[in-house]
């Protein structure tokens, strides 16, 4: 969270978090996925990443891959509609999607994280900040 106060992104509130990870991460994504819901964000995910979700209990929405043309995730990007984004590409065959994702975020000033670790670290810095617990201090005043 300190890291996308630094770079003037502003802490993603709530909205849409739009969720996407790899096979080897499905398991263990029901937990961060909860944890948003409970910091009051909504859930889109892609079509195996919501599966998991769902079976776990989890409701979200299913959007398309960005290969998969129009109401692709970079639409709902491009229009404002993605607040946060969690995916975890693995592999040369979700090289390019992660890279415009990426892409997508930076250019709209979307936070996010491409492995469960630091989505689990910027968990815990948006609860922090909004308990008033995050302090940003110059390396320089220390």
């Amino acid at each position: 969270m300190k890291t996308q106060m630094a770079i003037d992104y502003a802490e993603p509130a709530g909205g849409t978090a739009f969720i996407s990870v790899n096979d080897q991460d499905k398991r263990a994504v029901a937990f961060i996925a909860r944890e948003l819901a409970r910091l009051g964000f909504s859930l889109l995910a892609t079509e195996g990443t919501a599966a998991v979700l769902r079976a776990s209990g989890v409701p979200c929405a299913v959007t398309g891959k960005i290969h998969e043309g129009a109401g692709s995730v970079v639409d709902a990007i491009a229009a404002g509609e993605i607040s946060l984004m969690i995916n975890t590409p693995l592999g040369v065959a979700t090289r390019d999607d992660g890279y415009e994702l990426r892409r997508a975020a930076v250019r709209h000033g979307i936070t996010y994280a491409t492995t469960l670790a630091a989505a689990q670290a910027l968990i815990a810095g948006m609860e922090a900040s909004r308990s008033g617990e995050l302090d940003v201090v110059p390396l320089q005043e220390l």
